[in-house]
């Protein structure tokens, strides 16, 4: 498996806030940055998956890219051994509607 096809929800958080350095838009497109924003697609697929999955749940509900991101990567900073699927389900508990 190459760089881009890894199992997202495994990889440490750290993994993303390396790769949120290299994303500047506007900027040549590196692998880092590249996986900034295939984590982050990961990301939102399965808050979105976890609104139609869950009858009471909808995380995404008043929150736009820029939101959603600001918060991974608050908590990213804070937790950098998490994985990026436990981020998810945190932000999900925080989030529920």
């Amino acid at each position: 498996m190459g760089p881009y096809f890894s199992r997202v929800e495994l990889l440490p958080c750290e993994s993303w806030t390396a790769n949120a350095r290299e994303f500047v838009p506007g900027r040549p497109v590196t692998p880092g940055s590249v996986s900034y924003m295939r984590q982050g697609e990961w990301v939102l697929g399965f808050l979105a998956g976890a609104a139609v999955a869950g009858k009471d749940l909808n995380p995404l509900h008043g929150m736009d890219i820029l939101g959603v991101r600001a918060w991974f990567d608050n908590y990213f900073r804070a937790q950098p051994s998490k994985k990026i699927i436990e981020a998810a389900s945190a932000f999900i508990a925080a989030h529920p509607r």
